[in-house]
């Protein structure tokens, strides 16, 4: 059941606006504060994340160990490669090869093909390719944000 105000309740308060320092002097340059930046490029430039964006985010975190790359050139360099094949090329051991193959399968940049007693892992050429683009892709999206700021929003940047 909602509370109801008997009378003795005090109205809320609201907290008064304060308006941000938008200019701030320094040395006689004139200089925005960086919130106030970020607000005004931000709303230029930001876009809900795309299924791309999820791919993309799961793969480059795949390749955020440098073991998990050196795995993909030892992949690379062979059709297909059970774990011990993988274990015979690093100074790691098997359980520990094991876990960096799962996070690579996972991410789609190996596939496993389980054939009894062993499994082989492969490089996925093709989702490697697919990764190039995307991420040249995404590159090339956030260097052309720049040219959608127009001058007159950058005449007062933080960074005078």
């Amino acid at each position: 059941m909602p509370r109801t105000c008997t009378g003795n309740c005090a109205a809320p308060t609201e907290t008064p606006h304060r308006p941000s320092p938008t200019v701030m002097r320094n040395n006689g340059l004139a200089r925005a504060s960086s919130i106030d930046y970020r607000r005004l490029t931000m709303n230029k430039c930001t876009s809900s994340p795309s299924r791309n964006d999820e791919i993309l985010a799961r793969q480059l975190a795949a390749l955020a160990h440098p073991v998990r790359l050196t795995i993909l050139r030892a992949l690379a360099c062979s059709e297909k490669s059970c774990c011990k094949d993988v274990v015979d090329r690093l100074p790691l051991a098997q359980s520990t090869v094991s876990q960096h193959l799962k996070v690579l399968a996972e991410a789609g940049l190996v596939t496993l093909d389980r054939c009894r007693p062993h499994s082989h892992y492969r490089l996925d050429r093709n989702a490697l390719a697919g990764l190039g683009l995307r991420l040249s892709g995404f590159t090339d999206e956030c260097l052309s944000q720049a040219d959608m700021i127009s001058p007159a929003d950058l005449k007062e940047t933080p960074f005078v």
